[in-house]
């Protein structure tokens, strides 16, 4: 009976014993699933991690080279703006230059009419000519057939200016009859508008220096006859001629200067404004062609200015 009681009772510590293992095996597995699947976890937020961050990367790279990019756009732009900034900058330089240059011309110009005038006065005074252009000058008086024959540069333009009558025996002074004292004949002496054709025909003759020193003369003789704005404007012509544009220019400035009234301010800045692209300024030619269109924009002059300045702005030279 004992025995059996013993038996029972070891069978009953078995079961508790192998009841506590199981239960301890239990217990042990459900910590190892738990860590495995938090390690697993773990990894996913990891790799999402990784991701994100290479995503993050990518975008970076991307913002920094269209940030690049835009940074090379402006810098090319504001190149061309220091570009375009630095040829205004040059051209306005170069304008003020011209306008300096023309004013000092002008100046200069200027004291040279000036002691000109006060030279023919103090000789007239001394030779004691008074009141030089008292009679009425005739209105047919210079200029050939036609202004192309004498001055082709104005292709097609005449500005109404007739060919003067060769003076007949009897509208020159009479030839004074030499007396039985004199020992030879007294020279003829031509009036002023003679001496004015003469120069006239030599110009017309192809004989420019003749004919400009056969004007500077009826100048030196007659400066304030109607004819003198005139005679000063065919020197400059001479001297157009002769393809000597500065001395040209010089002379149709005087033209402008000295006789404002006289019916050769057209020409004259037409003329000098071709001189003026003659010897390569093209800024001071603009400047003349435009001046010319603006007070005289109806004038065959004005016509001829437009299409020279037309000329200039395709690169050619003005004729000749």
């Amino acid at each position: 009976m004992a025995g059996h009681v013993s038996r029972q009772r070891n069978f009953h510590n078995m079961v508790l014993l192998f009841t506590l293992l199981v239960s301890m095996a239990i217990s042990g597995c459900a910590p190892t699933d738990q860590v495995t699947r938090v390690e697993q976890n773990q990894s996913q937020l990891e790799y999402k991690l990784n991701q994100m961050q290479t995503d993050i990367n990518n975008l970076k790279k991307q913002n920094f080279a269209a940030l690049a990019a835009k940074l090379d756009q402006i810098k090319v732009q504001m190149t061309q703006l220091n570009g375009r900034l630095e040829k205004q900058e040059y051209l306005q330089a170069n304008t003020d230059k011209k306008v300096e240059e023309l004013n000092r011309y002008l100046r200069i110009q200027s004291e040279r009419i000036n002691s000109l005038v006060s030279d023919v006065h103090a000789i007239a005074k001394k030779a004691g000519v008074r009141n030089l252009a008292s009679k009425p000058l005739p209105a047919q008086l210079e200029t050939g057939a036609s202004y192309q024959a004498v001055a082709p540069s104005y292709a097609g333009y005449s500005p109404g200016e007739s060919k003067p009558e060769v003076p007949s025996q009897t509208s020159q002074s009479p030839k004074v009859t030499a007396s039985p004292s004199t020992p030879s004949p007294t020279p003829i002496v031509l009036t002023p508008e003679q001496e004015y054709k003469k120069a006239f025909q030599l110009f017309n003759s192809g004989k420019y220096e003749d004919s400009r020193l056969a004007f500077k003369k009826f100048l030196e003789r007659y400066p304030e006859s109607k004819l003198a704005g005139n005679a000063q404007f065919w020197i400059g012509e001479c001297y157009y001629k002769e393809k000597k544009y500065q001395k040209a220019i010089n002379a149709y400035q005087t033209v402008l200067d000295k006789y404002p009234n006289g019916n050769k301010i057209k020409d004259s800045m037409l003329k000098q404004g071709m001189a003026f692209a003659r010897i390569g300024d093209t800024t001071a030619a603009r400047i003349l062609f435009s001046r010319l269109i603006k007070n005289f924009p109806d004038s065959n002059q004005a016509m001829i200015a437009k299409k020279q300045m037309e000329k200039l702005a395709g690169g050619t030279k003005t004729s000749n």
